[in-house]
């Protein structure tokens, strides 16, 4: 067996555990169903699924997120780090053995809910309701030890609080299934021309999501772990988020509109998480220019940060949006007009721009804190901040210049932002060079 799985086996499993939890479940069940015993199958089916959201979706995302950084505050994590387990193994190891508690609970639920099913609850696809549960519990634990992983990367304090910012989330998510709690309508959503049962649709959509969620976990435990992985997966998910959402189009040209419209700000979305989710500093941007140099493109692709290869993907697709909007024998997007022209640019170098204002931040002398914090205020007080004070105090002119969305076409709106990103990249240039020459004087 999995040595990390067995051991949080024995971590999560006592004997005490086993006992209480079905016992503590049963008679919550049997309380609930007496209140109304003629309909006790429905009553006790509702009761089910929320226990079975409060135990997976909620303290499951918790326990997920709090693997690993459980082992940060107790000074063990480098120890396993050092380990001769691999990434894979270790991630289920973390996903499983950690939340194999609130797992046992849920096994317990879905009993419950499979008796009321067959006791009478008007559940006409009880087993496929409960799969989507699962599906939606292990995609939020998923990407709870994700986040968790990225976290402690930059802080073992900020991996340690991720614990406790993602119950907000995923309550929100839990609220939602248990306002889906009430007898499934057989309603038909149509999606690439195709009609499904929305409850068979969304559970197949949530299996689909707790794939790509291990597939972020294991990905982020081997780069822990110090193991090289092309950035393939970032761009991949885009690229589907992008699919799924051109499904619901009706006609081939809608499907193109959004297909690239949503697969543009779907990865600007990506490429700013990942300025907050990745570490950018000074020494991982000089291992990058030298592999570049040294013409070494594998090691230099390894070592891209998450945002540079959502920019790249964001760049595909702005280049399709640009095709779409000047192309005569197709309409435009339907939210941008005619003459938006390289409207797609220059919301793509908007992203450019405070990205490059991240790694001129990076470059900077280490002061507290990372540059994260300090990028965040400059990227509210250029898009927002400024071009409303400017705004209000009647230098609409001035503010146009630094959002110039919606007061040019799209050619003067991309020349604006042109001169965004080369003043910013001048400044990442400039401190470059100083950094190059302490770095080599050091």
């Amino acid at each position: 067996m999995n040595p990390e799985l067995r051991r949080n086996l024995w971590l999560e499993l006592s004997t005490h555990r086993l006992v209480a939890m079905p016992a503590v479940l049963f008679l919550v069940f049997v309380l609930f169903a007496s209140r109304n015993v003629g309909d006790w199958a429905e009553i006790v089916f509702t009761t089910a699924i929320g226990f079975f959201v409060v135990i997976v979706h909620l303290w499951g995302a918790y326990k997920a997120a709090e693997a690993v950084t459980d082992e940060v505050r107790a000074r063990t994590w480098d120890w396993q780090r050092l380990s001769a387990l691999d990434p894979w193994r270790m991630t289920w190891g973390k996903l499983a053995g950690a939340t194999a508690f609130t797992w046992y609970g849920a096994a317990i639920c879905m009993v419950a809910m499979m008796v009321a099913a067959i006791g009478g609850a008007e559940r006409r696809s009880a087993a496929v309701y409960i799969c989507g549960l699962v599906a939606l519990g292990v995609t939020l634990q998923g990407a709870a030890l994700a986040a968790s992983l990225q976290a402690s990367r930059k802080s073992s304090r900020l991996g340690q609080r991720v614990g406790i910012l993602i119950v907000f989330p995923v309550a929100a998510l839990a609220l939602f299934t248990l306002t889906g709690a009430q007898p499934p309508r057989l309603v038909a959503i149509e999606w690439y021309g195709h009609e499904f049962e929305s409850l068979r649709f969304y559970s197949a959509l949530a299996v689909v999501f707790a794939l790509w969620a291990v597939l972020g976990a294991y990905r982020e435990m081997a780069r822990e772990l110090k193991m090289r992985l092309l950035p393939w997966a970032y761009p991949a998910f885009a690229l589907f988020l992008a699919a799924f959402i051109a499904g619901f189009a009706h006609e081939s040209i809608a499907f193109r509109s959004t297909f690239a419209l949503s697969g543009l700000l779907v990865s600007l979305t990506l490429a700013y998480y990942g300025i907050f989710a990745d570490v950018t500093s000074a020494m991982s941007l000089r291992r990058l220019a030298l592999h570049w140099k040294a013409r070494h493109w594998r090691r230099f692709l390894e070592e891209l940060p998450l945002w540079v290869a959502a920019l790249a993907m964001a760049f595909v697709f702005a280049l399709l949006c640009t095709q779409i909007l000047s192309s005569s024998a197709e309409a435009p997007l339907a939210i941008l007009p005619r003459s938006a022209g390289l409207y797609p640019f220059a919301v793509l170098l908007v992203g450019v721009r405070d990205c490059l204002i991240l790694v001129f931040f990076a470059l900077a002398p280490r002061g507290r804190g990372g540059p994260e914090a300090v990028t965040l205020l400059y990227i509210a007080l250029l898009s927002w901040i400024l071009p409303a004070v400017l705004a209000i105090a009647g230098m609409g002119a001035v503010a146009k210049l630094l959002m110039p969305f919606g007061a040019f076409n799209g050619w003067q709106a991309a020349l604006v932002m042109g001169v965004h990103v080369a003043i910013v990249a001048a400044l990442v240039a400039w401190r470059w060079r100083r950094w190059d020459r302490a770095f080599r004087g050091a």
